[in-house]
């Protein structure tokens, strides 16, 4: 007969490594995030995770390593 091994805490989450980013908001942008969160029924951390991946996302890496060329050469 196979050992089942009991799990204490939360399912591990197999998405690979995650990495962990602080930031310190000042308390009338921490309101706003309450709030926000509040109305549409989630937590914060969540919603605060989900729009930073958003915006790294949406940035274009590429055309900013250009632009950094170009401010390099020009000074």
């Amino acid at each position: 007969m196979q050992q089942t091994q009991r799990q204490i805490g939360r399912p591990r989450l197999d998405v690979g490594p995650r990495h962990t980013v602080a930031v310190k908001l000042e308390q009338p942008e921490w309101d706003k995030l309450q709030e926000i969160a509040q109305i549409l029924g989630i937590k914060p951390g969540p919603h605060a995770t989900q729009t930073l991946i958003d915006y790294l996302r949406s940035v274009d890496v590429t055309a900013l390593r250009n632009q950094e060329v170009l401010f390099s050469k020009a000074s």
